[in-house]
């Protein structure tokens, strides 16, 4: 018999080993790249809808890319930037199941956001937190991802946010002119 005169059956046996080395593949590409990967958010009109507008109490941290440009790199420190996103997909990680949305964005597409919220490039990188429906946000020191996942845990308890059915959090819709909470 000839190298390509296998039977029926072998070449099923050889497809299928190829197809499941494909569904491997693919499931490891799926792991480290889509439910652990944190989103970013590339524009104000972007941080309105997935951040302000959100039912969703949400966590983003502002970093800066670097530069060629000296000048608007300074005071800027890049190393605990990038430490700092490093950690964002073990935080989301640890938040997720609470319903808590993570994200990052760039200070450069983000600069009037960042500073409505007083956030200067001095002290970047800087997570910012939202638990309630208001232009309102809470600075979270990103430490360690535990450290951040039990800082955000206990605001929400201090704060009494809602949960929702499922157990996840949500955002505290303020009331004004004395109506019954």
């Amino acid at each position: 018999r000839g190298k390509n005169s296998r039977t029926p059956m072998a070449k099923s046996f050889a497809m299928l080993w190829h197809s499941l080395a494909l569904i491997a593949i693919f499931s490891v590409m799926v792991k480290s790249d889509g439910l652990d990967s944190v989103d970013s958010i590339a524009s104000i009109e972007e941080f309105e809808e997935k951040v302000l507008k959100s039912d969703a109490v949400t966590l983003i941290l502002i970093t800066m890319s670097k530069s060629d440009d000296a000048a608007k790199m300074k005071g800027v420190d890049h190393e605990e930037c990038g430490r700092a996103e490093g950690l964002m997909s073990e935080v989301k990680k640890g938040l997720s199941p609470y319903g808590i949305e993570i994200y990052t964005g760039d200070y450069d597409n983000l600069g009037p956001i960042a500073s409505e919220f007083h956030v200067r490039k001095r002290m970047l990188p800087v997570a910012l937190f939202f638990n309630t429906r208001a232009r309102n946000a809470g600075f979270i020191k990103i430490a360690d991802a535990g450290f951040v996942k039990e800082h955000v845990l206990d605001l929400l308890k201090e704060s009494s946010n809602p949960k929702t059915e499922d157990g996840k959090f949500s955002k505290i819709t303020l009331q004004l002119g004395g109506g019954d909470l």
